[in-house]
C-alpha cells in the first residue's frame, strides 16, 4: 500500500517536481518504508522548495538519526528548532504590534 503510494507521488513529481508537499510527502513515505537515500533526497528537496521548511528540518533531522548520522541528525533538528523559535517570536512581535495600536 505504501509503496503504491509512493509510485503515485513519484508520478506526480515527474510532471511537477516544485511542489514542496509532494515532496515532503515522498520523503515522508520513503522513511516509513526505510528507503533512507530517497527519503533524504525528497526531504532536502522539500526543504528547498517550503516558505517554512521546519518540518522538513525535523524530518531530514529524523532520517539521518536512523541511519545513525547523529551529528549531521543534530544540524537538522536544530534548524527545525530555530525556525520554530523564530515563528514564535515572529508571533509575539504581532501581537506585541496589534496591541500598541490599539
Amino acid at each position: 500500500m505504501l509503496a503504491e503510494a509512493a509510485q503515485a507521488l513519484r508520478n506526480f513529481l515527474d510532471l511537477y517536481d516544485l511542489s514542496p508537499s509532494l515532496n515532503y510527502n515522498l520523503a515522508q513515505l520513503d522513511n516509513s518504508m526505510e528507503r533512507w537515500p530517497e527519503a533524504l533526497r525528497y526531504g532536502l528537496r522539500g526543504i528547498e522548495l517550503q516558505k517554512n521548511p521546519r518540518v522538513a528540518h525535523d524530518l531530514v533531522g529524523n532520517v539521518l538519526f536512523k541511519i545513525r548520522a547523529l551529528e549531521d541528525s543534530a544540524v537538522f533538528y536544530r534548524r527545525a528548532l530555530a525556525y520554530h523559535n523564530l515563528g514564535c517570536a515572529h508571533r509575539a512581535l504581532k501581537e506585541d504590534v496589534e496591541v500598541e495600536r490599539n
